[in-house]
């Protein structure tokens, strides 16, 4: 359980940091000397539940991708035994 608590962990800060530095760079580029950093805050509140839904749907797929090939080879791992 300790290991998911981290997994987690790791997918919502990496969310935080990409989403910062993407979003950051786009709007403080795009609009020099009218920018603040109150209203990108208030942006980043608005749109972050938007990518870290997209990042934990990517992250439940590659998860039941890697269940499903960690079943087979064990799969072939007792037949192989077993013959």
């Amino acid at each position: 359980m300790n290991s998911l608590k981290n997994f987690l962990f790791a997918a919502v800060t990496g969310t935080l940091v990409c989403e910062l530095i993407s979003s950051g760079s786009y709007y403080f580029i795009n609009i020099p000397g009218q920018a603040s950093f109150t209203e990108f805050a208030g942006r980043i509140v608005k749109y972050f539940h938007c990518a870290l839904e997209i990042t934990i749907s990517y992250l439940l797929v590659a998860l039941a991708v890697n269940l499903v090939l960690i079943a087979a080879a064990n799969k072939a791992a007792l037949s192989k035994r077993d013959n």
